[in-house]
């Protein structure tokens, strides 16, 4: 489970742009809890954007869920030479792993071909509408989550990694792992919860859909933290009336903008 995001030097982080946004000043902090987390903001606020960040080093950036690159050319833009670029302090478990609501369109010829579960969602999900294709991909996801046997984060399977590397590589793979030993939290085990990260899942979705996506994000499920980006007003006015939800906001008083236009007459 992710508790925190902390930016603590904006110029070091995978994306060149951070700097300009204003969300990401430095010190700034993002607190997330169990159960439902909601993303929200003005465009180009950095929503998306901070998904990305907990994706690429979480491993999961064209991933259902975290796992090593077939190959260490793959991997995440994560580093600067052999170092990790630590101007973002992502605070978690690194016991679970994290789950990602991969959109159909966002996969390359490598990442279809590279994992199962994504060549799957590609077939299944090619004939279908750009609103049925988040649906498809959004309950694929959640039968893949239910129904797996590797739940944990690839601390090991880096150690292996290391093993096999040159010596380049071998420093890498050792500054990742420092990285993750100084970000790590302690949890007890009844508060362990895998997070599903979800990228504007509410995108093209008609009434009846976005009713079903309210059903799915207005209660906390168990051992299931959801991050999620939303960017329709009526369904983050219906969240924000939740004591269960957790709201990030990346613009200041976006909330109380979005309650004061929905309940104007």
């Amino acid at each position: 489970m992710i508790t925190s995001i902390r930016i603590d030097d904006n110029k070091k982080t995978p994306f060149k742009y951070t700097p300009k946004i204003k969300a990401f000043k430095n010190d700034s902090e993002f607190i997330f809890k169990p159960g439902v987390n909601v993303i929200v903001g003005k465009n180009g606020s950095g929503k998306s954007t901070l998904l990305n960040m907990i994706s690429k080093y979480m491993l999961c950036e064209k991933k259902m869920c975290s796992e090593l690159p077939s190959e260490a050319l793959y991997f995440p833009d994560i580093f600067d030479d052999d170092k990790v670029l630590d101007g973002i302090s992502i605070k978690s478990d690194y016991i679970g792993k994290v789950f990602h609501l991969l959109q159909q369109t966002e996969m390359g010829k490598d990442d279809i071909l590279d994992n199962i579960n994504n060549l799957n969602l590609y077939m299944n999900g090619a004939s279908r509408s750009s609103g049925e294709k988040n649906l498809h991909a959004m309950n694929s996801l959640f039968d893949f989550v239910f129904n797996q046997d590797g739940y944990a984060f690839p601390i090991q399977e880096l150690a292996e990694f290391k093993k096999k590397s040159n010596e380049f590589w071998a420093k890498r793979i050792d500054n990742l792992l420092k990285y993750y030993k100084d970000n790590h939290v302690v949890l007890m085990e009844k508060d362990f919860e895998y997070t599903i990260l979800m990228d504007e899942p509410d995108r093209n979705l008609d009434i009846d859909n976005i009713m079903d996506l309210y059903n799915v994000l207005s209660f906390h499920k168990p051992q299931t933290q959801i991050i999620a980006v939303i960017h329709n007003p009526a369904l983050i006015y219906k969240l924000s009336r939740l004591d269960c939800v957790n709201f990030i906001e990346m613009t200041k008083g976006y909330l109380k903008k979005i309650t004061g236009f929905m309940n104007k007459k």
